[in-house]
C-alpha cells in the first residue's frame, strides 16, 4: 500500500492561521479531556432531538434539511502536531459529535449519533490511493482492541456502509469548506474500489490518521 500523501508545510500553515474557534464549547471539551454524558443532553438539544434506539439506548440525530448531509462534511481537516488529522467543524454542534462518540446510519432515522466519553481528534477510517483520500465516521462497534481499531472489514467495502464515505482529491484534502469538493455519494463504489483501507496505530508518530 502507498504511503498516504501529507499536505505541504504552506497548506498547513493556512489552515493553521484560518482557523477559528466560533462556538463556545465546555471547557472539558476544548482540554481534550473526558466529558459527562449529561453536557451532551443539555447541549445538543437545541440542533437536534434525543431518543430511545432499539440497539443503542439513548441517541441523538441532528435536525438538518438537507438529504446529501453526512458526518464530516461542513467543516475542514487541520494536521496538527500533537493530534494529528483534527476535524474543525462549522456546525455548532461539532465540538461534541466529531470528537465523542460515534455515528451509524440507521434505516429509518438516517444519521445518528451514539454518545461517548472519550475525546478525538477525529472518529473516522480512512482510505487512499496516490490521487484520492477518503474518510467516513466510524460505527459504535468500532473499539480500540491491542492498540489499534477493531471493525469487521465489511466497514470498509461493503456497499451497505458506502453513502459514509466522502472522497475527494489530495490536493483538496485541507481546502475550506471541503464539502464542496467532495465527490458526489454515487460515485463511492467507484473510489472503494480503487482505494485502500489505512490502518491506524494509537499512538503512531507517523500516519494518515495519527
Amino acid at each position: 500500500m502507498s504511503v498516504p500523501i501529507l499536505p505541504t508545510l504552506r497548506w498547513l500553515a493556512i489552515a493553521l492561521a484560518t482557523a477559528q474557534v466560533v462556538h463556545v464549547v465546555p471547557v472539558a471539551a476544548q482540554q481534550g479531556e473526558e466529558i459527562q454524558i449529561d453536557t451532551f443532553y443539555r447541549e445538543l438539544e437545541p440542533y437536534g432531538r434525543w431518543f430511545e434506539h432499539p440497539r443503542y439506548g439513548h441517541v441523538w440525530a441532528p435536525e438538518i434539511d438537507d438529504e446529501s448531509w453526512r458526518p464530516y462534511t461542513r467543516g475542514s481537516w487541520v494536521h496538527t502536531e500533537e493530534h494529528g488529522w483534527y476535524w474543525e467543524s462549522d456546525e455548532p454542534f461539532g465540538w461534541a459529535v466529531y470528537h465523542y462518540g460515534r455515528w451509524f446510519r440507521d434505516d429509518d432515522d438516517g444519521w445518528i449519533w451514539v454518545p461517548g466519553t472519550e475525546w478525538g481528534p477525529a472518529w473516522v477510517a480512512w482510505r487512499n490511493n496516490d490521487e484520492e483520500v477518503g474518510w467516513a465516521a466510524l460505527p459504535p462497534e468500532a473499539e480500540w482492541r491491542d492498540g489499534s481499531f477493531s471493525l469487521s472489514s465489511s466497514f470498509y467495502d461493503n456497499p451497505r456502509f458506502s453513502p459514509a464515505w466522502c472522497f475527494v482529491p489530495v490536493a483538496f484534502l485541507t481546502a475550506g469548506r471541503v464539502w464542496t469538493h467532495i465527490h458526489a455519494p454515487r460515485r463511492n463504489s467507484f473510489y472503494l474500489s480503487r482505494t485502500r483501507f489505512v490502518p491506524y496505530n494509537r499512538g503512531s508518530s507517523y500516519g494518515f490518521y495519527n
